[in-house]
C-alpha cells in the first residue's frame, strides 16, 4: 500500500512538468521497473531515473532484513539495465529506496 502510494505520489510530482515521462512498472527485459522517469522528447534535462522500491514492516526492519532488502534491489536493477533501451540512456541514475514502516526510509544511489 505504501509503494502504490509513493508511485502515485511520484507520477504526479513529474507530470507536473512538462519534462519528463513517468511509467510504474515500466517493463524490461527481466521484470518491471517500480518507477521509470525518462525525459520527454525535447526536455532540456540530461539525467533520467531508476527507483526500486523495497517495504519492510517494522518488526522485519533488522539491519539484515534492511541489507537484504537493499540488495536485492539492486540485483533487480542490475538485472533491468540488461534491457538495450535502458542501456542507451547513459545518464540513468538507479537508486534502491527501502521503507522500514511508516517512520524510516533509506535511499542509495547504485553505481553504474
Amino acid at each position: 500500500m505504501l509503494c502504490q502510494t509513493l508511485y502515485h505520489i511520484i507520477h504526479l510530482i513529474f507530470t507536473l512538468t512538462t519534462q519528463y515521462d513517468v511509467y510504474t512498472e515500466f517493463p524490461s527485459l527481466q521484470g518491471y521497473t517500480d518507477v521509470y522517469i525518462r525525459n520527454k522528447d525535447g526536455s532540456l534535462n540530461i539525467c533520467e531515473g531508476l527507483i526500486e522500491l523495497k517495504y519492510l514492516s517494522k518488526k522485519d526492519s533488522s539491519k539484515a532484513k534492511i541489507e537484504k532488502a537493499k540488495n536485492e534491489a539492486k540485483e533487480q536493477l542490475k538485472n533491468y539495465m540488461k534491457d538495450e533501451r535502458l542501456q542507451a540512456n547513459k545518464n540513468l541514475r538507479k537508486y534502491v529506496v527501502v521503507f522500514v514502516g511508516f517512520e524510516e526510509f533509506y535511499v542509495e544511489e547504485v553505481e553504474k
